[in-house]
């Protein structure tokens, strides 16, 4: 037998203290966490998600109401469950995390992994949720706009200045209506426009081409025309998409009519001015970076319609309205 002296009996008595304080002290700092939790039926259990999420932070006791700064949601796409946490901060954001499992087990599972984590409350700065005051409503409530002295309205932000670009292109021409028939060429075209829409979108476009035919024969003899003009295109509005785009415009030309009399008595070379104005319509298709498909049609009025003939037979006469068809390669820059 041993004598328990008034030291001993004072040491007993502070390490019972000190292991009471210990068994009790989990318990007393447990804090608890307000949680909502949204899931397809038979999809993840918030009695198994509370219990993955506590075993891994016992400081923490999770209690699910339906307005809460931690929001837990699972949805299921096709073979895809795609579990979502929500966390509402004091300062005003939200954090937020989605993870994609192939089952609603391992989503729940997931989820309490990425909850518990991101709650530690042993983190060197801790998250402080959202007071219940404070909470989002469900439902966005637009914020009323303010208004200035005096009841001014804001100032709508200025809008940004739109780009412009330089497009070169290369292109096959028909031309009807100087000749008897369609004329056959190319020419190229440098053009300068905005990027982007607009009933006022202007833009230039500079057309320089040349079509020819020969073989018009007659009884008198053989014929060959070739106009060869320069216009300009003045475009005031622009429509445009990803890869489409679309003008209208007004185009002014001049140039020069070249006809030439052949196997006739008396062969003759006619250099004729041409000058004439009408509206044009042109359109873009992007194929690939700055590449692109452009067509072009225009309907040209003559100030000057000559007449050709072989001796006193009138066999051609420049039409009241020229059509020029145009299609080939743009590339900007």
């Amino acid at each position: 037998m041993r004598l328990v002296t008034p030291s001993w009996l004072g040491l007993a008595g502070a390490l019972s203290l000190f292991s009471l304080s210990l068994e009790s002290h989990p318990s007393e700092a447990r804090r608890e966490i307000r949680a909502r939790f949204s899931a397809p039926p038979q999809c993840g259990d918030k009695a198994v998600l509370a219990e993955r999420f506590e075993g891994r932070v016992p400081q923490l006791a999770m209690r699910f109401t339906s307005d809460a700064p931690v929001k837990f949601t699972l949805e299921v796409s096709g073979e895809i469950v795609r579990a979502r946490l929500l966390i509402l901060l004091e300062e005003g954001g939200e954090l937020s995390r989605t993870i994609e499992t192939d089952d609603c087990e391992a989503a729940v599972e997931a989820i309490a992994f990425v909850a518990a984590v991101a709650l530690d409350p042993g983190a060197v700065e801790p998250l402080q949720l959202r007071t219940q005051d404070r909470l989002l409503p469900e439902v966005a409530v637009p914020a009323k706009r303010k208004r200035g002295p005096k009841g001014e309205q804001p100032k709508k932000a200025a809008e940004p200045p739109r780009g412009r670009f330089w497009a070169l292109g290369l292109y096959g021409r028909a031309e009807l209506g100087s000749g008897p028939r369609f004329l056959w060429g190319g020419g190229g075209s440098l053009e300068n426009s905005p990027d982007g829409s607009g009933f006022w979108a202007p833009g230039a476009r500079l057309v320089i081409g040349s079509a020819l035919r020969g073989g018009f024969e007659e009884k008198s003899g053989t014929a060959r025309f070739q106009l060869t003009t320069v216009g300009v295109d003045l475009c005031p509005s622009q429509f445009q998409r990803r890869r489409f785009r679309m003008q209208l415009c007004g185009t002014l030309e001049g140039g020069v009519l070249l006809a030439d009399g052949r196997d006739t008595f008396e062969p003759v070379r006619s250099s004729r001015p041409w000058f004439g104005m009408g509206p044009s319509i042109s359109s873009e298709v992007m194929l690939a970076g700055p590449v692109g498909l452009s067509y072009r049609g225009a309907a040209i009025f003559p100030a000057i319609r000559d007449s050709f003939r072989f001796q006193e037979t009138i066999f051609h006469e420049v039409a009241q309205v020229t059509v020029e068809l145009n299609a080939g390669l743009s590339v900007r820059f």
